[in-house]
């Protein structure tokens, strides 16, 4: 039988995981929601052929969360945060959060036109 509408808002809620990065603990990826991947794929579009200089701050913004899901880094000021933080820890949790997400790094520079 079909799923209803219900059922399926139910079935479609970000799906949760912890990333561990040693020495310093976990860190919970969610998967993005269709807005948010829509708004990066836009933005990556938008970017004229090339990378938005930010993609990976802009992307883990969408995706680093809390235990119940809710983003943390999901305004101006949390993205800007993210861009000050080490970068191999980011580029840690960013490989996690494109594999979680399905996505990867060539899809986001087909996305830009590169």
């Amino acid at each position: 039988m079909p799923l209803s509408a219900d059922d399926l808002r139910k079935a479609c809620q970000p799906n949760i995981t912890t990333v561990t990065i040693p020495g310093l603990g976990e860190v919970c990826i969610r998967t993005m929601s269709l807005r948010h991947r829509d708004s990066y794929e836009k933005a990556a579009v938008d970017a004229g052929g090339r990378l938005p200089h930010d993609f990976r701050s802009e992307y883990l913004s969408r995706c680093i969360c809390d235990p119940d899901g809710k983003l943390q880094f999901d305004s101006p000021e949390g993205r800007e945060q993210l861009k000050d933080f080490d970068s191999a820890v980011c580029s840690r949790l960013f490989d996690a959060a494109l594999r979680h997400n399905r996505m990867t790094e060539s899809d986001i520079k087909e996305l830009a036109g590169n």
